[in-house]
This record gives C-alpha cells, sequence and structure tokens, in this order.
C-alpha cells in the first residue's frame, strides 16, 4: 500500500473515531489488499470487554460472511494493538482464515497507559514476534500527532469512574460500519 493510502486510511479511521466515539477513540478500519475499506469500527469495550476496536471489526466482518478469497487484509488503528486485540488478530486467522498482514497504528502503547493506567502494556510486535504463525508487518506513528491529540481530547472529556456509562450506546451495532 502506497504511503499516501497509508496516510488517507488513517485519516478516515480518525474521522470515524471521534464521529462514532469520542470518549474512547480508540478505531479499527480492516482494509483488503485493494485499500478498500470492509470494515470501520470503534471501542465498545462498555458494552463487553471484548470489544476492543480491533476485535469489534473482526467480530463484525466474520458476522457480515466475509469470505477468505479477498485476500490479506491492513489494519489501521489510532492506537497500537494491545494484547487482547493481538490476540483477536491471531485467532481470527488461526480459525477464520482472516489474514491480517499489515498493521498501521498511530498513538504507541505508551502513550496510551501514560493516560490510563490500564496496566498491560506488552508491544504489538513483541506479541507478533511469540506468535507462530503470524507473520505481521508493522508501521507505527501513522498520523501519530493526530491520534495523540484525539485521546488527550478524550481524557479531558472523562468524567467519573467510567465516562461512557450513561453517554454511549449500548447496541454494538452502533460501534462499526460494513462496506
Amino acid at each position: 500500500m502506497r504511503s499516501e493510502n497509508i496516510e488517507a486510511s488513517m485519516q478516515k479511521t480518525i474521522s470515524y473515531a471521534q464521529k462514532t466515539n469520542p470518549i474512547w477513540p480508540f478505531a479499527a478500519m480492516l482494509v483488503n489488499a485493494k485499500g478498500e475499506p470492509l470494515c470501520l469500527a470503534t471501542d465498545c469495550a462498555h458494552i463487553s470487554p471484548l470489544f476492543h476496536a480491533e476485535a469489534l471489526a473482526i467480530h463484525a466482518l466474520i458476522s457480515s460472511g466475509f469470505h477468505k478469497e479477498r485476500g490479506r487484509l491492513t489494519l489501521f488503528s489510532t492506537a497500537e494493538p494491545d494484547s487482547l486485540s493481538q490476540s483477536a488478530i491471531y485467532w481470527a486467522k488461526i480459525t477464520h482464515d482472516i489474514d491480517v498482514a499489515h498493521i498501521c497504528y498511530g498513538s504507541s502503547l505508551k502513550t496510551i497507559n501514560r493516560l490510563w493506567k490500564f496496566g498491560i502494556d506488552i508491544p504489538a510486535e513483541e506479541i507478533h514476534a511469540r506468535s507462530q504463525l503470524s507473520t505481521i508487518a508493522f508501521s507505527r506513528s501513522i498520523c501519530e500527532k493526530e491520534c495523540d491529540t484525539l485521546f488527550i481530547e478524550a481524557k479531558e472529556k472523562q468524567q467519573g469512574d467510567h465516562p461512557a456509562h450513561g453517554l454511549l450506546s449500548t447496541d454494538e451495532s452502533d460501534f462499526y460500519t460494513l462496506f
């Protein structure tokens, strides 16, 4: 994928995060080998702890009847995929032959963990390196400043113990778009 297409795809992912979940703007987009979007998703872990943006995008794609013959995929994410998301990517390949070959992300896990103390700071590339079946390429820091700003602004909007409750829909389909 050409660098201008990578940046345009990340911009689309950022815009979707701003529109769909400005409180938790973790967003992911899966595109096919031609660079065509298949699914955009944002975090809705307030509905299920399994629905991080990347995992929800995979779930929505599988639920839609996606067929593997579309080839290898690229995943764009506003933040470096965490261990749950990396596991979803790995298991999607094993159980559904969904082959994410390239991951492009904006903010690093270190940046995210400075804002929120989630406590799991295992870099995506380290998880990938321990996987025996994975051949994923990584592109880091794509539109990083914009992604960092997105998360800083989200942190400023948050109030209370869990800001999603009462502010965001409880219907997971509000957090993804299939193409």
